[in-house]
């Protein structure tokens, strides 16, 4: 494996963790606004207003799942039937381990389900 290509896994590696966790941090945000608004009584405007914020903070959560689905998906092309790259893209990844991948394809999957 090149040096070049591995610049490329890590970039990519880079670019999965970082849309997991602003997809966390939108979650984050979204859990803050419904609590925030749990004691107080909203005349329909209000709700109607919370509604638009909650689907509007859905979909930044979903455009960011779906990237890093998308990166975990072209890392598995990248490592299918290629035992060095597939030691390279772990040596990588915090813990050696392929679980964060695995957990991003899972919810792509159980997204892909309900829809």
């Amino acid at each position: 494996m090149t040096m070049e290509t591995r610049n490329y896994m890590g970039k990519l590696c880079d670019l999965l963790f970082k849309k997991i966790e602003e997809a966390e941090q939108v979650e984050q945000q979204t859990d803050h606004l419904l609590e925030s608004h749990e004691t107080v009584q909203m005349t329909e405007a209000m709700q109607d207003n919370l509604l638009m914020q909650m689907i509007s903070k859905s979909g930044t959560h979903m455009e960011y799942s779906l990237l890093s689905a998308c990166v975990c998906l072209l890392l598995g092309c990248c490592i299918q039937d290629n035992n060095e790259y597939r030691q390279s893209l772990s040596n990588i990844l915090p813990d050696h381990s392929f679980k964060p991948l695995i957990e991003q394809l899972k919810k792509l999957r159980d997204f892909a389900h309900l829809a």
